[in-house]
Parts: C-alpha cells; sequence; structure tokens
C-alpha cells in the first residue's frame, strides 16, 4: 500500500463478504449484470479503499446502505473481504441514504418512486416529519412536488399487482403511472397494464384517464353504487372506456339512466301490490350475464325493460306477431288491437325484383304506393299512439312521406339501415350499402 491508501484504509474496517446483507428495502428491484462486470473488471485481488462499502451494524452482522454492486462484484472475483465504513443510523436516516448512495449508478425513476413510497410511510410526526416528503426530496435533489408525483406512481402500480419482473415495462413510465392516478383507485389495476400494452404516449395516457375520471371520480364509491358489480362492473367499463372511441362517458350514464327507470317500473308494481321479486331477480341476472354485451345496449335494455313490464302486466300471452299479407289478417283482428306494423312495402317504381329473372316476379301493384297507403289506412284501424315501420329506398323517400302524410300518419324522423353485406349479393354485384 502507498502511504496514502494507508492512511485512509485506517478509517475503515476489513468485514467478511459474508457477514454482509442488502438492507431489506435495498430500492433497486434488478441488479445491473453489465453494471458489475464492469466493476469486477476494476477490482484487484485486495479490495481497494475507494471502492469502500458504507454499512451499518444489524445484530453480529453488517446490512450495506451503500455499494451492493460493489459487494456482488468483489464475490464474483473470489474476495472473501472487503473495506467499509461502519457508521450509526436510525432507520429512517438508513432508508434516506439507500438512496443517496445510489448516485453513481442512477436508479431508475419506478426504483426512486417505490422508495419514495416506503420512506414516506414509515415516517413519524407532522407536516415536517423526520424522513417524510421534504426530507426525501432534500436527499434526492427534487422538489417536494416532484416526489408528490413519485409516490402517486408508485402507488399505482402497487395497486396494480405489478411484480418487480415486469417493473422494465414501467421503468421510464412514471409520470404515465402517476396520470393514471387521477382515476378511482379500483381502476388503477386496470389502468396501469393498459400503458405498456397500448403503447401510450403520456398524453394518450392522460386522455383516456381523462375518459374514465370523469365517470369515476374520487367521490364514487363502487361498493356502495347502485349498479357496480351488479351492472356497470368498473373494472370492464373503465377498460371500455379507455380503448373502444364508441364507448364513451354519455352512453354510460345514458344506460344507468334506463337502468333506474326499470327499477322505479318495478318499484311502482310493488306500490299497486304485485309481486316482483321474481321477474326483478331474472332481470337483474340478465344484466350481470350480459355485461359488454346486450345489456350495454340502450335498445337491448330498452327490449328487455318491455317484457319485465308485460310480463307483470299478464300480458306476455297476448303479444301476438301476425307475418305475410296485411290483408289475410284483417278478419281476425279487432279495430284499435294493433299496436305496431312493420312492412316493406311497393316502391313505386314500377319494378320490384330489382333485375332478378325467372322466379322473380314483378309486383303487380307497385306502381301505386299511394293507393296502397290509402288502402291500408282505410281498412286497418291501429291503437291510439301505434307504430308504423316503413322500409324504403332513398330514391323513393320523399314520395314516401307525401304518401304516408296524405293518408293521415304523422311521419317522424327517418332511421337509416347501414347494411354491413351491402345486399343484392344472390345478383352478382352489390347494391348501395343504407335504405
Amino acid at each position: 500500500m502507498t502511504p496514502t491508501t494507508e492512511a485512509m484504509a485506517t478509517e475503515l474496517q476489513w468485514i467478511p463478504i459474508d457477514l454482509l446483507d442488502r438492507h431489506p428495502d435495498y430500492p433497486r428491484l434488478e441488479l445491473p449484470a453489465a453494471g458489475i462486470a464492469r466493476l469486477a473488471a476494476a477490482l484487484g485481488s485486495e479490495y481497494p479503499p475507494h471502492l469502500a462499502l458504507r454499512v451499518r451494524r444489524a445484530g453480529d452482522r453488517f446490512q450495506i446502505i451503500g455499494g451492493v454492486l460493489r459487494h456482488e462484484a468483489a464475490r464474483q472475483n473470489g474476495l472473501t473481504r472487503v473495506l467499509a465504513r461502519v457508521e450509526e443510523l436510525d432507520d429512517a436516516a438508513a432508508l434516506l441514504a439507500l438512496v443517496a448512495d445510489n448516485a453513481h449508478a442512477p436508479l431508475t425513476d419506478l426504483e426512486v418512486a417505490l422508495h419514495a413510497l416506503r420512506v414516506v410511510r414509515r415516517a413519524k410526526g407532522g407536516r415536517n416529519r423526520k424522513g417524510g416528503i421534504s426530507a426525501f426530496a432534500a436527499a434526492v435533489g427534487k422538489s417536494e412536488g416532484h416526489v408528490r408525483q413519485l409516490l402517486q406512481a408508485a402507488r399505482v402500480f402497487r395497486a396494480a399487482a405489478e411484480t418487480p419482473y415486469s417493473s422494465t415495462r414501467f421503468a421510464r413510465r412514471v409520470k404515465h403511472l402517476a396520470a393514471v392516478h387521477r382515476a378511482h383507485p379500483s381502476l388503477w389495476p386496470v389502468l396501469a397494464p393498459l400503458i405498456p400494452e397500448k403503447k401510450w404516449t403520456l398524453k394518450e395516457a392522460k386522455r383516456a384517464v381523462g375518459k374514465v375520471a370523469g365517470l369515476f371520480g374520487p367521490a364514487f364509491d363502487p361498493a356502495a353504487g347502485r349498479w357496480w358489480g351488479v351492472f356497470l362492473d368498473p373494472p370492464r367499463v373503465a377498460r371500455a372506456l379507455a380503448t373502444r372511441d364508441d364507448f364513451t362517458e354519455t352512453k354510460v350514464r345514458d344506460l344507468i339512466a334506463r337502468a333506474d327507470a326499470t327499477a322505479a317500473m318495478f318499484a311502482g308494481f310493488r306500490g299497486r301490490g304485485v309481486d316482483t321479486s321474481a321477474v326483478e331477480a331474472q332481470w337483474r341476472a340478465w344484466l350481470a350475464d350480459n355485461a359488454g354485451g346486450e345489456s350495454w345496449r340502450p335498445m337491448g335494455l330498452e327490449q328487455r325493460c318491455a317484457e319485465m313490464r308485460n310480463a307483470l302486466e299478464g300480458r306476455a300471452d297476448r303479444i301476438d306477431w301476425r307475418a305475410g299479407d296485411w290483408r289475410l289478417h284483417l278478419g281476425g283482428l279487432a279495430d284499435g288491437s294493433v299496436a305496431a306494423v312493420v312492412t316493406d312495402p311497393p316502391y313505386g317504381n314500377g319494378d320490384g325484383c330489382l333485375g332478378r329473372t325467372g322466379r322473380h316476379r314483378r309486383f303487380a301493384n307497385n306502381a301505386t304506393l299511394a293507393g296502397a297507403v290509402r288502402e291500408l289506412r282505410a281498412f286497418l284501424e291501429l291503437r291510439p299512439r301505434a307504430h308504423l315501420v316503413v322500409f324504403c329506398d332513398w330514391d323513393c323517400y320523399r314520395a314516401f312521406r307525401r304518401a304516408l302524410a296524405a293518408a293521415g300518419y304523422e311521419v317522424r324522423t327517418p332511421g337509416v339501415w347501414d347494411k354491413e353485406n351491402h345486399g343484392a349479393g344472390d345478383l352478382g354485384r352489390w347494391a348501395r350499402g343504407a335504405s
């Protein structure tokens, strides 16, 4: 040894390598193999003083506060002892030192965030408590605001039940995790994995979380909500909101409103002395079994509500659909008994077979649209507020409106039938995609 290294060594202690342990809260999630290899290559046969470890006593052993990578490199080189500086540190001071002493081989943002959470959770005292946010911020050289963001990210990561082996997916996405913190805690396990799965940018993550946070804000309690877990399962809804443009907060609120209306209907029947327990149980089971599917469709909810109402009113056996030429059913229908007519009538264009030949014949009355509508009005008496659903082509839409209005029907706004297969496939050509 040179005189200088001899003087340094007098302040240090030789400690058998097998008596050294990592601190249980060592912040690094994975040891960098490349960094350890470089350290091992730099070590000689005798451990150098300038690489001394920083340790504290733990019974008859020693805890490493700084120098875990150097300790591992010495072990790989076959050294049996290392030089270390033994310090008297309490638990709070040791926790802070674990981050500060790893500055030469920087920790990832996530590792710092998780360690910040450990430090702050164990801090004692009031606002300026020892080992709290301010102390940690000073130890890592960051602002208190930055440390709070780290804490938010760490809480989300822990709640998402991510293992250390998946930490690399979030190592540089602490701001993304902090953005997820805006959502209700019950949704963190759903949203956090979407960050690497969807490869969200920070802007995309904030946008997705914003859609969810608007519905499931901090004031929401999934355990106490009217439909959470029964109808709109928060994790499933959150994932749909975050990943589907067609699934919006407005749509979710509409579904909730429709479900509330059906529940109010059941309450009304109970007020009239009707036992709704069996029908209501069937309805709630249907909602849960079809969550994410039919029960998330407004029209599906409406149809199911109508079926439940009919069942409670004892009208289910009186719902009777008659198919075919309407003239053939006139004899068996009482005036005012028809609630709806769904028809694809003559288009009044003189065709009717769309270019087909053979067994497809032209309709005899296809050129008399107005006459057909007048005949329907004259002979078929509908009940009040009944509905007449009429299919037509865009080319004859105006003619249909005029004919229906002239016959005394109130014409409402048309609906568009978007044909996924564009129809007329049997002709070897494709017709227009909507009617």
